[in-house]
């Protein structure tokens, strides 16, 4: 059933507009977007193609049965916003490691351990790149077994994203954005497109979520994040496929990220703390690639996950013991197709 759930995905965001052949009319190139500052959105400058057009893909050559993010886009004929409204949020998305036998970890960006995080679930290259990207579908977010959490939790989170850097030093940035799905105890769920770019001189803190972009359960969503070597801005892009409308920002002035990309289903964390996780069924990733090096008006090759990523699993302390309770199925055809499944794994009580 996971490698299904990827395929049907696939498919969705894909199948009627993988036609990487034809070429779009009317377009225009990333770097002669229009800009549009915003106010308390991290830094971030809203980016739009010109009156009548969409934006160039800049992704020549991708894998079988992978769209590039602004082709799909384009084919689509989506609507770009040209503002961006946003509030800040107290979480983060950066790596914690799995807690020591003692319990305590880190708290900061490090190499996963033996496949397995405190807050992650999901693969991982750990190469320097410099574009990725990836679809899912928004899952429906229920509340985890009852008891399994020590306390009081006031909610329960997850998190799905695609991003660059992250796995190494928390000196390099992580250019990450994604959905939130979240629920309260008393079952009241929401939804949110956010971004976060963590670590570096343009650190935003925390991740920033935008609130301008509606997102509901079972919507087709798909995001990218690049960093351009010559004006060295990060720029991201979030999608409601669904909804047929983008957002796409830089944040100028972004050193290089760090060594590798990921593709995640999370737990977040406030401060360095991950939260409790609620039980996101599975999110279907699809649509996935990623450039080494990207250049600016280039053919830029992009690259399936890959037949040898890190793979890795989300680890929390439920029902008085460290149990797995996130893992990713396995990789739909390997290198040909960028697919795969996060799965909850519902936790156990062992007394």
């Amino acid at each position: 059933m996971k490698t299904i759930y990827g395929i049907t995905c696939s498919l969705l965001l894909c199948g009627v507009y993988a036609s990487p052949a034809e070429a779009i009319q009317n377009v225009t190139e990333l770097r002669n977007a229009i800009v549009h500052p915003t106010n308390g959105c991290g830094g971030a400058v809203v980016m739009t193609p010109a009156p009548g057009t969409q934006f160039a893909n800049p992704v020549a050559n991708v894998p079988q049965g992978v769209t590039p993010f602004f082709e799909l886009a384009a084919r689509r004929n989506v609507t770009w916003l040209s503002e961006m409204h946003c509030a800040k949020s107290a979480l983060n998305h950066a790596l914690v490691p799995a807690p020591t036998a003692g319990g305590s970890s880190s708290g900061v960006q490090n190499s996963v351990s033996q496949g397995v995080s405190g807050n992650w679930s999901g693969y991982l290259q750990p190469h320097t790149a410099q574009y990725i990207q990836a679809g899912w579908t928004v899952p429906s977010v229920i509340k985890p077994p009852t008891g399994a959490y020590s306390g009081s939790p006031s909610k329960y989170y997850s998190s799905a994203w695609a991003g660059i850097g992250g796995s190494s030093s928390s000196q390099l940035p992580l250019i990450q954005s994604g959905t939130e799905h979240d629920i309260t105890p008393g079952g009241v769920v929401s939804y949110s497109f956010w971004y976060q770019v963590y670590g570096g001189t343009t650190d935003t803190g925390s991740s920033i979520t935008v609130t301008n972009l509606a997102i509901s359960q079972g919507n087709s969503v798909g995001n990218v994040a690049l960093w351009d070597i010559n004006s060295t801005n990060a720029q991201m892009g979030v999608c409601n496929f669904s909804l047929n409308t983008c957002l796409t920002f830089t944040v100028p002035n972004t050193p290089a990220p760090g060594n590798s990309v990921e593709w995640i289903g999370e737990a977040p964390s406030i401060g360095v703390i991950p939260q409790p996780l609620a039980d996101f069924g599975s999110i279907g990733f699809n649509n996935a690639c990623w450039v080494q090096n990207y250049v600016v008006g280039g053919s830029n090759t992009c690259s399936a996950i890959g037949s040898s990523p890190t793979f890795v699993q989300l680890q929390q302390y439920v029902f008085g013991s460290y149990q797995i309770i996130a893992s990713p199925g396995s990789i739909t055809q390997d290198t040909v197709s960028s697919a795969f499944s996060d799965i909850y794994i519902p936790p156990e009580r062992v007394n």
